[in-house]
């Protein structure tokens, strides 16, 4: 495919082709071209490059190679923070090996490790199904698993009491129901004994089934027993449902149909070819037989709610299992709304492939009663839980990591609404939560998806704020133009959702009311320059920052000036939409850079006075040079970092002032004796093999 691209391209753009033409020359050309050590192609099409490498970084990311190098990735990050010029590729070619000159592309990033990502299995070689499973063993602890959470075999081999207490016992491939009937006690996964043998077995078979396992497992756990329900605390049966529910499964064209000869199929590709679906498991259901599930999903949510018990605690399930059961059913309403929005399109357009025949009014009515649940339900329980009035101001401190995960499950129960839908109550949620977030929540690219991670407890709910970050940020840049424009026709509402931004950020009261008395209303807009759009300030700011005028240059000024006066202008308070800061007296509220919370020096302070805190948000009240100063919010702390004097004042020994004659200590007068006797010890250790003067009056 690429020798046959680079071909067409060259004739196009009217390059040289080899001649005359063989296998080697080809694809050395093909090589060459694409890599870009011949750069005939990309000066004309320098697109191509971008999109190359979007494909590669797209394949490296679910493959599960680590992109940097695990031997020195610990030690480079207390060092240096990578940077986005360290993840450019560089791309170049290199023979096969030395008996073999095929070219092969050699990728590098990150200091020139090199980027590798799985292998690509011959369709032609026929291979053991669990061949593949023995190899994940084979691998580095830094590779992650690319076998699917739903799978029985890697389920049993992750999960049960024999692989956590011993990860070299011998793995055990499961792939029909008499495998599972052999399985020992301690070979089934009870997930931290949350669910009793009999049910692990019943769970293990539903997974055998793949086409119909999504009722099957929805039906487990909405009908069954309250034990079960409970369950769903834990971060891996969360996981095994995620991926039975959504995982799309094998996809075939909607037009295929190969008539069935034999049942049962007893040939394996045969029998995935005839399940396969043409739009995924998940809206298969949902055209053919979406009663069950939209039943199931409804009731596990109505009964989570049930089990509230007034405010989250990771130690009882009802907590994680509430905002379990909230993701579920909000990714699921995003289904239906894709799937009603595919078999409903607009005047004039055809029905999507897959979607004929579905059922829209049942459709419709599920979701309308799941965005029922969630808005009168689940929505206000977990407002309650992060209300502020609630607990005072010292348990608001110790419990901001709670705060930020259900925050951020406040946001996610948005992620689905168009602009229509927006009002004050979704668009004060969005801001005030990304805002609360960016604060205080420490953003990072740890994973946690994964059965056989071994960071944490896997019957414990995941950690952090229980939702994959990139999810997080993908909600806040889908909305932020929905915003923009509903702030710009909207200015009510729009002030109301930056005062709610306030309180939030500054814990002066709830997201709808203020515990401030004599709080005065204010009108909120964004600075007017075509640079600062989306940078709201309230009607209380000088003049000239809120019609933009302050970046206008003076005259004489130079670019240097003029950077430091748009940079440095006083704002009181700011919320900023496209970077999602709030900024409170010209200085950005933050969480206390992570070098700091784990130097030495500071161990004291955390360990005494921020002992009931993992993180602690900041506001930087100066930097210079040599020195950073920030200021703990609610804590009654300043932080001072000096960096080291990097003067080397051994090149300054032969300078000596005229006006300094006397020698210390000698040339000390009587009254100044007791300058020696306080820095003796001293001047050894801070300035050695120096001496000192003193001024001759």
């Amino acid at each position: 495919g690429d020798i046959a691209f680079i071909d067409q391209l060259s004739i196009q753009l009217a390059l040289q082709r080899p001649n005359p033409k063989n296998s080697v020359e080809t694809i050395g050309n093909a090589s060459n071209l694409i890599s870009g050590r011949d750069e005939s192609i990309i000066d004309f099409l320098p697109e191509l490059a971008y999109f190359r490498d979007v494909i590669f970084y797209f394949k490296h990311s679910v493959s599960g190679k680590s992109p940097t190098n695990p031997d020195t990735a610990e030690s480079d990050a207390l060092k240096s923070s990578w940077t986005p010029s360290d993840a450019i590729l560089n791309w170049t070619t290199k023979p096969r090996d030395q008996n073999d000159l095929t070219p092969m592309y050699s990728v590098t990033a990150f200091r020139h490790y090199q980027q590798e990502f799985v292998e690509e299995f011959s369709k032609n070689k026929k291979k053991n199904p669990f061949s593949s499973f023995m190899n994940f063993f084979s691998r580095g602890s830094i590779e992650r698993t690319k076998l699917s959470a739903a799978d029985p075999t890697n389920i049993v081999n992750s999960c049960s009491e024999k692989y956590v207490s011993n990860r070299k016992a011998k793995p055990i491939s499961v792939s029909s129901e008499d495998d599972i009937l052999h399985l020992a006690n301690n070979e089934l996964p009870t997930f931290g004994n949350v669910l009793s043998p009999a049910d692990s077995e019943r769970l293990l078979s539903y997974l055998l089934v793949p086409y119909i396992r999504i009722p099957l497992i929805l039906d487990f756990f909405a009908n069954g027993e309250p034990t079960r329900l409970s369950a769903l605390k834990c971060k891996s049966l969360q996981l095994i449902v995620d991926s039975a529910v959504f995982e799309p499964g094998r996809w075939k064209p909607a037009d295929y149909f190969k008539g069935i000869t034999q049942i049962p199929i007893t040939d394996p590709q045969e029998l995935s070819d005839a399940l396969a679906t043409p739009q995924g498991s998940l809206f298969n259901e949902i055209v053919k037989s979406p009663n069950v599930i939209t039943a199931c999903i409804i009731k596990l949510l109505e009964r989570a709610l049930d089990m509230d018990v007034g405010r989250y605690s990771a130690n009882h399930a009802s907590g994680p299992m509430i905002l379990y059961t909230v993701r579920l059913a909000v990714r699921f309403v995003g289904y239906l709304k894709y799937a009603i929005a595919c078999a409903c399109p607009a005047k004039g357009q055809p029905v999507r492939r897959g979607f004929e025949g579905m059922d829209v009014t049942k459709a419709t009515n599920a979701m309308n009663k799941l965005r029922s649940l969630l808005d009168d339900q689940a929505f206000p329980t977990l407002e309650y839980w992060v209300d502020p009035t609630r607990v005072s101001h010292n348990q608001q401190k110790k419990e901001v990591k709670t705060a930020c995960l259900i925050h951020a499950h406040l946001l996610y129960i948005f992620k689905n609404h168009s602009y229509d839908e927006l009002d004050f109550r979704a668009v004060s949620v969005i801001l005030s939560s990304q805002v609360f977030l960016t604060i205080n929540n420490r953003f990072s690219n740890e994973i946690y998806d994964d059965l056989q991670d071994k960071a944490a407890d896997a019957s414990q709910p995941p950690p952090s704020i229980q939702i994959a970050q990139t999810e997080i940020f993908d909600i806040i840049q889908m909305h932020r133009y929905n915003i923009l424009k509903f702030t710009r026709k909207n200015h009510l509402e729009a002030d109301d959702a930056m005062e709610a931004v306030v309180r939030i950020a500054c814990g002066t009261g709830t997201r709808a009311q203020s515990t401030e008395v004599s709080a005065a209303a204010r009108h909120w807009q964004s600075i007017s320059h075509p640079t600062c759009y989306g940078r709201f300030v309230p009607d209380t700011e000088d003049e000239q920052l809120r019609d933009g005028s302050y970046r206008v240059p003076k005259a004489h000024q130079t670019y240097d000036q003029w950077m430091l006066q748009v940079t440095t202008k006083a704002v009181g308070i700011e919320v900023n939409i496209q970077l999602s800061d709030f900024t409170l007296q010209n200085h950005k509220m933050k969480l206390l850079d992570n070098a700091i919370m784990q130097h030495a020096d500071f161990a004291l302070v955390r360990n005494t006075a921020l002992s009931d805190a993992n993180d602690v948000a900041c506001a930087e009240v100066m930097h210079t040079t040599f020195r950073y100063w920030w200021r703990l919010i609610g804590r009654r702390h300043d932080v001072q970092s000096w960096a080291a004097d990097a003067r080397n004042y051994q090149a300054c020994t032969g300078a000596l002032n005229p006006a300094y004659t006397r020698k210390f200590p000698n040339g000390l007068r009587k009254g100044e004796k007791w300058i020696s006797s306080t820095l003796k010890d001293k001047i050894p250790l801070l300035l050695p093999e120096v001496t000192l003067y003193l001024s001759a009056d």
